[in-house]
């Protein structure tokens, strides 16, 4: 079938405007077929002051997303760079074999919406997932996206062919998965070192020329390349090469999803979050949910409040699997409440639900959020799984491969957006990284947003807490506190000791993020090593 390229000024810019790839835009999902955008910022133009912001678990990353957004792009375009650029910088937990979930809440419709592009088994199974990262960004960008495909493409693309220094971040998280750098000759070619440890050190020049050619590929032609072009036969005879059984017509099938996002409004506030099977945000929501209802939150002291946060911890995880709690509700959150006690912890027994891994911190997934000087905002999780996916990398293409996922790698991706409904803003954009973890270091930050005592950044840099029901253990970090610990311990909990209870990525505008820098804080979180931008240009 032959596609018209209709050239348009507006906010899905270049995306249907590359002839080589206009069927991949008509066929996922009508995503170019979207009204023009209001306050339109020419392509290319460099803004001055306020641009918006950005935070994610690796730097350089981020600070090409902040470039996009000086240069005029949206949210939209600043995660998409940011996204192919973590697939050169951070490809531990970021690959163009892997996938994810972004929330975008659009300013100028007020609306909330996900779009899911996981990675999924091949039709004939195997062990090499088909990919999804590149298609997932295609769509994003025909929805909201302004610049051009190609500047987009291009940072990651010069990161690759030109090398650049290993930041700390991806250092730490490879020295857990050194014994799989080590295992498999392609990434130890590209992530070995001769060195005592046998891998790259933080500083050592990083040059990934296979993946550069892939991603010159993708800027030049369009995402439809990697589905059907030479670089995903490529991909696909590497993934068979390395036990699996994907095919081009499993690559070329495999379409995005989007989907409204569910949501609960308390008071003045709506918080928006991904629908099922990514039940994370919903988790940390019906904590929210929880420890508000009754006005439990605000009455109780402070030496209740851990407890409180516990216990509403466990029956939120607890609930996970039943179908009642796939929607967010203020009527669930009150029946799951009913036998709370201030004074003592109730232990909870649930059929069905496995046991939470709380050594299982580190899991193949990063996070990000970015926010645009209009009002516009992206929540991204990006995953592959497990710490480098499959443990394999594919030489001819330069891409680590990534193993379907299981139901327990995708109940914990949470990405959440917060909507100030009297002032028609987004006040809070949030996403987390770190498995089991990730929905109660959410939940945490939004507890902040509603005790008129707390703040946002003070409860994401204090010592989090996370009680699943199973185990019936407090997993806590260290420095919780003699006075923390005293409260948990006298109402029965056991505590358990863990070096880490997630990474969390937030954008914070108590004015709303149109109101600009006055009001919005960038926050990246103290347990890594990322960084947050949202300074005037």
């Amino acid at each position: 079938m032959l596609v018209p390229i209709v050239e348009s000024k507006g906010r899905w810019g270049s995306a249907c405007r590359q002839s080589a790839w206009a069927l991949t835009c008509v066929a996922v999902l009508s995503a170019c077929d979207v009204a023009p955008k209001s306050r339109v910022i020419e392509p290319g133009q460099v803004i001055e002051g306020f641009v918006g912001g950005v935070s994610a678990d690796e730097p350089r990353a981020a600070v090409e997303a902040h470039e996009i957004l000086g240069s005029g792009g949206t949210a939209v375009d600043a995660a998409v760079a940011l996204t192919f650029a973590l697939s050169v910088t951070y490809p531990i937990a970021a690959s163009l074999g892997g996938g994810g979930v972004c929330l975008v809440y659009d300013a100028p419709t007020g609306k909330v919406e996900a779009v899911d592009f996981l990675p999924h088994a091949p039709v004939g199974g195997g062990v090499i997932a088909v990919p999804s990262t590149v298609r997932g960004m295609a769509v994003l960008h025909g929805r909201y996206g302004r610049l051009p495909w190609d500047e987009l493409v291009a940072p990651a693309e010069a990161l690759a062919r030109r090398g650049h220094p290993v930041s700390r971040a991806l250092v730490r998280r490879l020295e857990g998965a050194r014994d799989t750098v080590l295992g498999n000759a392609g990434l130890r070619a590209t992530f070995g070192a001769d060195n005592d440890r046998g891998i790259v050190r933080e500083g050592d020049q990083l040059t990934q020329i296979a993946l550069s050619a892939v991603l010159a590929q993708i800027r030049r032609r369009g995402p439809g390349e990697f589905y059907a072009g030479q670089a995903g036969v490529n991909l696909v005879n590497g993934a068979r090469e390395n036990g699996g059984a994907l095919t081009l017509a499993d690559m070329r099938t495999s379409l995005p999803t989007w989907r409204d996002s569910v949501s609960l409004r308390v008071g003045r506030l709506t918080v928006h979050t991904t629908p099922a099977p990514l039940v994370g945000g919903v988790i940390a929501g019906q904590i929210w949910a929880m420890t508000l209802d009754e006005n439990r939150l605000r009455s109780a002291d402070l030496d209740e409040r851990p407890h409180l946060f516990a216990e509403a911890s466990s029956r939120a995880y607890l609930d996970r699997r039943n179908a009642a709690a796939r929607l967010l509700s203020g009527f669930r959150a009150h029946a799951l409440m009913r036998n709370y006690r201030s004074d003592r912890h109730t232990p909870l027994v649930v059929e069905g639900v496995p046991p939470v891994d709380v050594d299982r911190l580190d899991t193949g997934t990063t996070s990000f959020v970015v926010g645009d000087r209009e009002g516009s905002a992206v929540a991204c999780s990006l995953t592959m799984g497990r710490e480098l996916g499959a443990g394999r990398l594919d030489p001819v293409t330069g891409i680590v491969l990534v193993p379907p996922l299981t139901e327990d790698d995708l109940a914990f991706l949470a990405t959440m957006i917060v909507v100030d409904e009297d002032l028609s803003e987004m006040v809070l954009a949030i996403s987390a990284s770190g498995h089991a973890a990730g929905p109660a270091a959410i939940a945490q930050a939004l507890i902040g947003l509603s005790a008129e005592d707390l703040h946002v950044r003070q409860q994401l840099n204090r010592p989090r807490i996370l009680l699943s029901g199973q185990p019936d253990a407090a997993v806590v970090e260290p420095g919780i506190g003699e006075k923390v610990a005293g409260a948990l311990t006298r109402r029965g909990h056991a505590l358990e000791e863990v070096p880490f209870l997630g990474r969390v990525n937030a954008i914070y505008c108590q004015g709303g993020l149109s109101s600009g820098q006055e009001t919005c804080e960038f926050m990246n979180d103290r347990r890594g090593f990322g960084l947050a931008l949202g300074e005037e240009f």
